[in-house]
């Protein structure tokens, strides 16, 4: 055992430019040095659950094929950073989740905290490893995010944010969008050129904020049951909840057989919404 408490029994089994993490926060670190890669997980250890958790995960190129070598992961009611999801809010999201699995085969995430859940089934494209696994959370835990979608102008973006100090655990679109919320709020949306739909959670302010690219080519549904907001990419997703009522938008109907579509904010079904393109829905404790 090293001073950082980690096994030195895994050293025959690192593979050259392995990636290797904690699962507790997914801090990643890419070398074929394991005195560098000690360092970086001693740095992870400003993380209170990386403190708790020696949890080393090596995995070469596929996100998939990882070898657990020391410590102990994540427990049955926790997902994979380590965050619970205990109960009926976590059954209800796995519910949920379920429903749209086929919008993302590679992996599925899931976020529960407070009075606030995230899920997401991921078709991995930019950063395939897993650190790019979502939802995803800054360190520390203050924001959490979901992305539907693809930033074009995200490396642009990513080299702003690394030159007023940001640090980026991989290569995604969704850390530099985290980021630029961290640093700039709402106002975040206007630097972003791409297609997307998004949630995020800032857990300092206790606000949900969903957001929706210019030209409105990803999808995000919502409605609101007892006070809950509830939203999804797919109808299918919110039917799961069991909070969404099959009884027909009578005006979504009428605009559909005179136009062959819904328009935005209508759906098919009643009291439930599409939220506009270029728009936002800000949710907190009040309003």
């Amino acid at each position: 055992m090293n001073r950082n408490g980690f096994d030195r029994s895994w050293e025959g089994f690192l593979p050259k430019n392995a990636v290797v993490m904690t699962k507790a926060c997914r801090i990643t670190a890419e070398s074929d040095s394991l005195e560098k890669i000690a360092n970086d997980l001693d740095g992870c250890r400003r993380c209170k659950l990386c403190k708790e958790r020696h949890t080393i995960v090596v995995g070469e190129g596929n996100p998939h094929a990882q070898l657990v070598l020391a410590g102990e992961g994540p427990g049955e009611n926790e997902d994979l950073q380590g965050r619970p999801f205990i109960g009926k809010a976590g059954n209800l999201l796995e519910k949920m989740i379920g429903a749209i699995k086929h919008r993302g085969p590679d992996d599925i995430g899931i976020f529960h905290e407070n009075n606030i859940g995230l899920a997401h089934a991921r078709l991995s494209i930019i950063d395939i490893s897993p650190a790019g696994h979502q939802p995803m959370t800054l360190l520390g835990g203050s924001v959490s995010i979901v992305l539907n979608g693809e930033i074009y102008n995200y490396r642009d973006l990513r080299d702003e944010c690394i030159k007023e100090g940001c640090t980026f655990r991989g290569t995604s679109d969704t850390e530099v969008i985290l980021w630029l919320y961290k640093k700039k709020g709402i106002e975040c949306f206007k630097k972003l050129i791409g297609m997307f739909a998004l949630a995020i959670y800032d857990k300092e302010k206790d606000t949900l904020i969903l957001a929706r690219d210019r030209m409105g080519e990803k999808p995000l549904y919502w409605t609101k049951h007892s006070n809950t907001i509830f939203f999804a990419s797919e109808l299918r997703a919110l039917i799961e909840s069991g909070r969404v009522l099959r009884r027909l938008n009578i005006d979504a109907v009428r605009h559909y057989l005179a136009h062959d579509y819904v328009p935005t904010p209508l759906s098919i079904f009643e009291n439930v919404f599409k939220l506009e393109p270029a728009s936002m829905l800000v949710c907190t404790p009040n309003s």
